[in-house]
């Protein structure tokens, strides 16, 4: 750790006058303190923290979120909480740091900002979850796309935890977000025309409904998907082409799980690095356009040109 900065801090372009909040206090809180919308603590994660035992050089206090009413709630620190409790368990408090919190959304941007601006030790999910819930209207615009697609964002087991169609597929928020920038879709209120991430999720669930083994769109997949529907209008023209891809994709995978279905596909489209989407697309793209006699190769040859499958 330096002492001084790597470049001079130019004070023009900060804002050392202004504090935010009120100073908060140290203290103790009941170890069975919890959250608004816990996360989910794995033990395997406990486990590997505590492999050396507890050390008290390295613990911090849990944020703890104090309201008008009095009621308490954890913001930040359930592993911490998790562990002291494992290692101490006739331990009726724990060392807290408290603040005060006006309200739920304000607990909501307080965590969305503690795990995202300053750290980022939670997953992309879980923090949006956190985002949504603090009302920022990127986030709720987000999740009214992902309801009308039929999917869900899963940041937690507890409620409010999953936002979006609860019934749905879970989806990873990093490639529902890349997938929707290909297409302006939901940008006005009444939507007109074919939507290239709606159809992209309703030709996954078909060849892999959800099930128990089944709960969560494999990502590179989705997005390959999402970007095929957005090239080839002509797979929703209502067609010859669109009848023989709606039978090939679903009797195709419906044999084969995701994972193996995106290798495949991945590989013959050239394993771009850091080019999953495109990869797969064009991968698929080509099997399907191979899949039958001569005559009807070329036609979708000229309908569907791997060309536009742009990799710069």
């Amino acid at each position: 750790m330096s002492i001084e900065t790597i470049g001079k801090i130019n004070r023009d372009k900060i804002n050392i006058s202004t504090v935010h909040g009120s100073k908060g206090e140290h203290g103790r809180v009941t170890v069975d303190v919890s959250g608004y919308i816990n996360r989910n603590t794995k033990a395997s994660v406990l486990q590997k923290y505590l492999k050396n035992g507890w050390d008290w050089n390295k613990y911090t206090p849990v944020i703890v979120a104090r309201f008008p009413d009095g009621k308490e709630k954890l913001l930040d620190g359930d592993h911490r909480r998790h562990m002291f409790r494992t290692v101490f368990p006739d331990e009726k408090t724990m060392p807290a740091y408290f603040i005060n919190v006006g309200s739920k959304a304000e607990y909501h941007r307080l965590f969305h900002a503690i795990n995202w601006s300053a750290r980022a030790n939670a997953s992309a999910s879980e923090v949006f979850v956190h985002q949504f819930h603090g009302e920022d209207p990127d986030a709720v615009e987000i999740v009214n796309a992902l309801s009308k697609c039929g999917l869900c964002v899963h940041g937690s087991d507890d409620d409010g935890g999953k936002v979006g169609d609860p019934t749905g597929m879970s989806v990873s928020i990093v490639s529902f977000q890349k997938s929707l920038k290909t297409y302006d879709a939901f940008k006005t209120k009444e939507y007109k025309g074919p939507n290239h991430v709606k159809m992209a999720a309703e030709a996954y669930r078909r060849a892999w409904p959800l099930s128990e083994s089944e709960t969560q769109m494999r990502s590179e997949l989705f997005g390959a998907l999402s970007l095929i529907y957005s090239l080839y209008p002509e797979l929703y023209a209502g067609n010859a082409i669109q009848k023989d891809w709606e039978n090939w994709f679903k009797s195709t995978l419906s044999s084969q799980t995701p994972r193996l279905k995106a290798t495949s596909w991945k590989l013959l489209g050239g394993k771009v690095h850091h080019k999953e989407f495109q990869s797969i697309a064009l991968g698929m793209l080509k099997e399907f356009q191979d899949t039958t006699g001569q005559t009807k190769a070329t036609y979708k040859k000229k309908k569907l040109k791997q060309e536009l499958i742009k990799f710069d």
